[in-house]
């Protein structure tokens, strides 16, 4: 049982008392840190005893540690944040920092340095641990930045279905460079041959917060990235799913209805640019006319405040349309004048479309996630 936020012992000893857990209310009315021994129980006690006396050859006691008992909690600190390797005949320690944020590491060590006898002063705070995760060589998913966000719980104590090893990789590698939402699917199918879905989507968004957590901007924006990115993860899993329509082979960046909102889909790379016909059978007729208005003088090198620009102004002017139709309409427009630009090599006008499709989706999907959601949408035809 994971213990947040406790606002009355009293209530909190009921629950742990009515589960058979006798062993945690005695521990928190000797220690007086109910979360602390709960924590202790939960994640602790199996290897080092519900006395602390720990488990002849396979973990240390804790009662009359003298680790536990110097002056400074510097040393339980480490030990709960980074784990402790294996040593003479004793299996390793995991770490916890994946899983327990800076308030619950210094209640589980203020537990330990003052319960079964220990009189250490109970002196680690949130703080102090903020700290020492700082100066410790921990995962990116451990990262104040990503417990401070409430990132999900990785590693010892954290969801059992997480791969704390691909997820430590995949973040690093994310915080290095952009990785093709495909690249990671297949990172992590080759690891996990025959996962469900929801595996799947679950590791990469914990493998991705990370990195978004370290990111500038507000809560909401960072929030925001994070659910687009387990959109557009969940289409790719669900092509032939009626909830995510597979895209039409029309060999550029395309969006296909996603719920409410919309999703990204990234043809093979071509590096001859050929447009899909605008010809009424992939997106209205009349969103195509308006997007050409829009659109203006193709450029190549188009900017993205440009793009969004255009994105806001196509969803003000048909906010009944479908947000695929709307982003489907202004890519079309883009291809067809950046196709006809002349001096300008095919590789270059397939990667300034791609661009362009990026920033068009990536706006409609933050419009639509913001706005007050209407009744489902009919179709725009």
């Amino acid at each position: 049982m994971r213990v947040k936020n406790f606002s009355a012992s009293l209530v909190g000893a009921f629950i742990v008392l009515a589960s058979g857990q006798h062993a945690v209310a005695e521990g928190a009315a000797a220690s007086g840190n109910l979360i602390g021994a709960t924590l202790y129980w939960d994640d602790c006690a199996s290897c080092h005893g519900r006395d602390g006396r720990g488990l002849p050859g396979s973990s240390p006691p804790l009662a009359g540690n003298p680790a536990i008992l110097v002056p400074k909690p510097f040393d339980a600190i480490s030990a709960v944040l980074k784990g402790i390797p294996a040593r003479d005949g004793m299996p390793a320690m995991p770490s916890f920092a994946g899983s327990l944020d800076d308030r619950r590491v210094a209640d589980v060590v203020n537990y330990l340095r003052t319960s079964w006898g220990n009189k250490a002063a109970p002196n680690a705070t949130s703080g102090l641990v903020a700290a020492w995760r700082s100066a410790l060589s921990l995962p990116v998913y451990a990262s104040n930045a990503a417990r401070r966000f409430d990132c999900p719980d990785v590693g010892q104590g954290g969801a059992a279905a997480l791969d704390p090893n691909l997820i430590a990789d995949l973040s690093a590698e994310m915080a290095r460079r952009s990785v093709a939402y495909a690249t990671l699917i297949d990172r992590y199918k080759a690891q996990n041959p025959g996962a469900g879905m929801a595996d799947i989507v679950n590791n990469l968004v914990a493998a991705y917060c990370p990195v978004v957590a370290a990111g500038a901007g507000s809560d909401q924006a960072k929030s925001l990235a994070l659910k687009r990115f387990a959109l557009n993860i969940t289409a790719r899993l669900s092509e032939q799913n009626v909830a995510a329509q597979a895209a039409p082979a029309v060999g550029i960046i395309w969006a296909t209805p996603l719920g409410y909102s919309l999703a990204e889909h990234d043809p093979a790379w071509q590096p001859a640019l050929r447009c899909p016909p605008d010809n009424d059978s992939l997106v209205p007729a009349r969103l195509v006319a308006a997007a050409l208005k829009i659109r203006g003088k193709a450029e190549l090198n188009f900017s993205a405040p440009a793009a969004i620009e255009q994105a806001d102004t196509m969803l003000a002017q048909h906010p009944r349309a479908t947000p695929a139709d709307l982003a489907n309409a202004l890519i079309l427009a883009y291809c067809e004048g950046v196709a006809r630009l002349a001096g300008a090599g095919e590789p270059e006008k397939s990667a300034a479309v791609a661009r362009y499709g990026e920033n068009v989706i990536e706006q409609l999907q933050l419009k639509v996630e913001t706005r007050e959601q209407p009744p489902p949408a009919k179709a725009s035809r």
